[in-house]
């Protein structure tokens, strides 16, 4: 899930000619806001049936823009296992401009890949449009949060391992040297490069405001909610319970 800069509840706060790149803060409140109520929706069971665990991690673009990565582990009975439950939840098709016109334009403008060479006419959008480009989405999803939310269905356990890798990967960095411009020693490429975070001032604005980065969300044995929210530098303090 991306945040869209144009969703209305940032457009209608911005003053006149300011742009959304220019209220990281803004940008972070309303992203935060739309997280908590996807994961409501999520954890309601309404979009993919009953609900195991959710594991969300936010990361923040180069550019700035946040997005979350959500593994939902669904409940035994709910699980898919067959191509037919995968398109009642799933869809990589063009919607019918005539019949869904709203969710067409929501496909066209969020959902579809950039095609590579000689197919990159600037950008797909505008030209002859199929299936082969679109990114499989939940249409509910879609028309409900207005941005880019792509849905997979992992139906194999060797795809644990780098699942979880991908999601916890960590944050941004890059790669700096420092040197005189007139500088004529031989370098130390070793000794030189540092390995450096990269904040963005969206990520800047979340970590003022204390919005957490990574939650985990269980449905427990007695079927009440319980919110694990690990933070940087409290690592130490572990939950631990015991089956009731």
């Amino acid at each position: 899930m991306t945040c869209n800069p144009n969703w209305p509840e940032i457009k209608e706060r911005l003053k006149p000619k300011e742009e959304s790149q220019n209220r990281p803060d803004l940008l972070a409140r309303v992203f935060k806001a739309k997280l908590r109520i996807m994961i409501d929706k999520i954890m309601s069971g309404e979009v993919f049936g009953k609900i195991a665990s959710v594991v969300h991690v936010v990361e923040f673009q180069k550019r700035g823009l946040p997005h979350a990565h959500f593994l939902i582990i669904l409940k035994a009975e709910f699980k898919y296992m067959s191509p037919e439950a995968y398109d009642r939840i799933v869809c990589a098709e063009l919607p019918d401009q005539k019949k869904d016109p709203y969710l067409y334009s929501l496909v066209v403008k969020h959902m579809m890949h950039g095609p590579c060479g000689e197919f990159n006419v600037d950008s797909v959008r505008g030209q002859n449009l199929d299936n082969l480009w679109v990114i499989p989405y939940n249409p509910t999803l879609l028309v409900q949060f207005n941005c880019h939310i792509n849905v997979e269905i992992c139906c194999d356990i060797r795809a644990v391992k780098y699942l979880y890798k991908y999601v916890h990967k960590g944050h941004d960095k890059v790669m700096f040297r420092i040197s005189a411009d007139n500088s004529t020693s031989e370098v130390d490429e070793i000794s030189s490069f540092q390995n450096a975070r990269w904040v963005s001032p969206v990520e800047a604005a979340w970590r003022i405001y204390g919005f957490h980065f990574l939650a985990c969300t269980l449905r427990y044995y007695n079927y009440k909610f319980i919110y694990l929210t690990f933070k940087q530098f409290s690592l130490k303090k572990m939950m631990i319970w015991k089956k009731s």
